[in-house]
């Protein structure tokens, strides 16, 4: 990957350059965190780093607030609202973390991981009845998928067959 990389850096934007830099594997959490800060300077509103950057912090609360800025800007965005999904989820904060993925599978609604991220939020919450639908729902939907079925959602029926 770094081969492919390193001759894309010569034309990339600073943006570009930033992120694809995070792709280095001797990076550690705070340099990956680093590299993040910088590409957002120069692409503040591009969800996907605003959702990396989220991803490699460490503080709770600072993760909020960032894919909250992301939010604003994206509301519809599949990675922000997934991503919000589990922190609220995490804080236990369960009404809102639904809320996010309902907003991720209303827009995407033909994303598996929608539902299986829906599944294991209900999962968390005690509703195992509505969460093993979740999971099979995603795992039916990663079957048929325009690019062939997506072996990843297997552990979706995984999660539905462990609450029988």
């Amino acid at each position: 990957l770094m081969d492919e990389i390193k001759p894309k850096l010569a034309a990339a934007s600073l943006a570009e350059k930033y992120c694809l830099e995070t792709y280095i594997p001797d990076l550690n959490r705070a340099e990956r965190l680093v590299k993040y800060e910088k590409a957002l300077l120069y692409a503040g509103n591009d969800p996907l780093l605003r959702g990396w950057y989220a991803y490699f912090l460490e503080d709770m609360e600072e993760k909020i607030e960032n894919v909250k800025i992301g939010l604003k800007r994206f509301p519809e965005s599949s990675l922000l609202n997934n991503m919000m999904g589990y922190l609220m989820k995490d804080k236990g904060d369960f009404d809102a973390a639904k809320n996010h993925i309902q907003i991720y599978m209303t827009a995407h609604p033909d994303e598996p991981n929608a539902y299986d991220s829906m599944g294991d939020v209900l999962l968390a919450s005690g509703d195992t009845s509505q969460a093993k639908e979740m999971f099979m729902k995603a795992y039916e939907l990663s079957r048929n998928l325009s690019t062939g079925p997506e072996d990843f959602f297997k552990t979706s029926k995984e999660k539905a067959d462990a609450l029988d």
